[in-house]
């Protein structure tokens, strides 16, 4: 996982890594922060670490010390993702957890937003491309993919930057999405 970090980090690329809050997540953030590089937070129910653990068993107070520990140790995060379509956000707690990231000003993007490029078989290029030839001049998809994948494309997306479609930064694709929540 560290190699596979070190390895982004230094990537000229534009691209905005996704995190899940951790002690690990964490030491990642401040190296991405460090070289100038984007993240975002993935909240669900899959969160091992005590401390930014969000169970629908936590008290309120719990679940707001939990809140506050994720705010405040990746405050860098550009956006703060959930998936719409997962038990964490049909779970009784969440009305309570969107309202204490409410009240600091912070919205939820629901990953389904994205386009989601996971591999099955050999079928990672063929995913990419029916999304590239599918985009719209002038519109931005956001694309939802592993570091694994991305790698593994990373020839095929320079084949579309030759044809001249245009990747931007990431960031600034969810600023703007936030913009319209």
């Amino acid at each position: 996982w560290l190699y596979v970090v070190d390895k982004f980090i230094k990537f000229p690329e534009l691209y905005t890594a996704v995190l899940d809050p951790s002690k690990e997540s964490l030491e990642t953030s401040k190296k991405l922060k460090t070289n100038d590089k984007n993240f975002v937070v993935l909240l669900n129910n899959d969160i091992k670490d005590l401390d930014y653990k969000l169970s629908s068993s936590y008290s309120t107070e719990r679940l707001k010390l939990s809140i506050r520990s994720i705010l405040g140790d990746f405050s860098n995060a550009v956006a703060y993702l959930i998936n719409g379509n997962s038990g964490f956000t049909s779970d009784s707690k969440f009305p309570f957890i969107s309202k204490e990231f409410d009240k600091r000003n912070v919205k939820f993007i629901d990953i389904n937003k994205f386009d989601m490029i996971e591999e099955k078989g050999n079928q990672l290029d063929i995913s990419f491309g029916q999304i590239m030839n599918q985009a719209k001049e002038n519109n931005t998809d956001l694309i939802f993919i592993s570091a694994s994948n991305y790698l593994k494309l990373k020839p095929l997306i320079l084949k579309y930057k030759k044809e001249g479609y245009k990747f931007i930064n990431s960031a600034s694709a969810l600023l703007e999405l936030l913009k319209k929540l």
